[in-house]
């Protein structure tokens, strides 16, 4: 009960401190209460994930997470395949989004060669973000042994030829650091494995992933200009004009200009406003840098810090570096699924005390 206090009470402190900051800020204060509740509500439901994934065990987690990996790459490849799962995904898409996109466009073409799955999500890489921290949870829960080995190798291939999203990449820099950060006392058996492991991902995506990378060097790829190429300039231009206090949580109606001026000087303004992303930045701490400033994020960052504190963090260095990894796929700081991702590193985190009770 203490403990569930101390999350409460330190929650209930960064909500009044986000509020009090949206009086400061030029963002509307209907604005700043929607995007207040939502991340405190993301907030919760990443710690109440924690607590359920400690609640059922490793062993448990394991296979839970390996039927969801499975769930995710056979209903993908079904709804590929125009099979009946592609009428209910697209059907769940319309009356959930409001949107009837397919995952056959002249982007998906170029850069993938055919269509890319939906499965009930907004947009392809959804999936890609979901897969992303089911996988490590296995990695982290499954003993080095050669066949489990083999098991994440099939997963990722399967994941590459039918997700086809390039963020499936950040899989090898959440295995690097969690070797370096967590499994310092593997045996040199359970290191080589892992070594195998991130050599062959990075192969195979090579082989699959040819046409994207060609994309990205040559500076066409909208994505990549999303997540990496565009941040410095808009968040250069928007500290410029809003330094202390930023636009407040949830201003993406005030950074809309800003960021269009950006896309259109990189050229990118056509795909940008086509695809709706207008206001889009797809990195949560610039994103939150650019809601509260200067002075203000410092504040909102030891806020953070001390709620995850409270979870018991055993290693911060692979926090922050798992966190700063997946900042690249993802904008939406106030989301669930930033949330829920940042406690599974916490979990994965903690679940290397459980090893020598693992045997699959």
């Amino acid at each position: 009960h203490n403990f569930n206090r101390r999350f409460a009470s330190s929650v209930s402190f960064l909500f009044m401190t986000v509020l009090l900051h949206s009086l400061i800020a030029p963002v509307s204060i209907k604005d700043a209460l929607l995007s207040s509740i939502q991340l405190i509500s993301s907030i919760y439901a990443g710690y109440f994930y924690l607590k359920v994934l400690h609640d059922l065990g490793p062993k448990y987690v394991y296979k839970v997470m390996l039927f969801l990996a499975i769930l995710i790459l056979l209903g993908s490849a079904l709804e590929l395949l125009n099979t009946p799962v592609k009428q209910m995904s697209e059907l769940f898409r319309f009356n959930y989004y409001g949107s009837m996109n397919t995952g056959l466009n002249y982007r998906a073409l170029i850069h993938y060669g055919g269509a890319r799955p939906y499965f009930f999500t907004s947009e392809p890489s959804h999936i890609a973000k979901y897969f992303i921290t089911i996988f490590m949870i296995i990695y982290s829960t499954s003993p080095r042994k050669a066949k489990n080995v083999i098991l994440l190798l099939t997963l990722y291939i399967f994941s590459v030829i039918i997700i086809r999203s390039p963020l499936l990449l950040i899989i090898i820099a959440l295995i690097v650091g969690y070797e370096y950060f967590i499994a310092k006392s593997l045996k040199i058996s359970g290191k080589i494995s892992s070594v195998f492991l991130i050599g062959m991902i990075i192969f195979i995506s090579t082989i699959y992933m040819g046409n994207r990378f060609d994309s990205i060097q040559t500076g066409r790829d909208v994505s990549y200009f999303i997540r990496i190429g565009s941040l410095d300039e808009i968040l250069l231009k928007t500290l410029k004009e809003y330094p202390l206090f930023g636009v407040g949580i949830g201003g993406k109606t005030i950074m809309e200009s800003i960021v269009t001026d950006v896309y259109y000087d990189f050229g990118m303004m056509h795909s940008s406003i086509e695809g709706g992303n207008a206001e889009r930045i797809a990195n949560y701490l610039v994103v939150l840098i650019l809601y509260f400033g200067l002075i203000t994020s410092t504040v909102i960052f030891y806020l953070f810090y001390k709620i995850l504190k409270i979870s018991y963090i055993p290693n911060w260095y692979f926090l922050m570096f798992s966190v700063l990894a997946y900042s690249f796929s993802e904008g939406g700081m106030v989301t669930a699924r930033v949330w829920v991702y940042i406690y599974s590193i916490v979990y994965i985190s903690h679940v290397k005390s459980t090893w020598k009770e693992l045997s699959h």
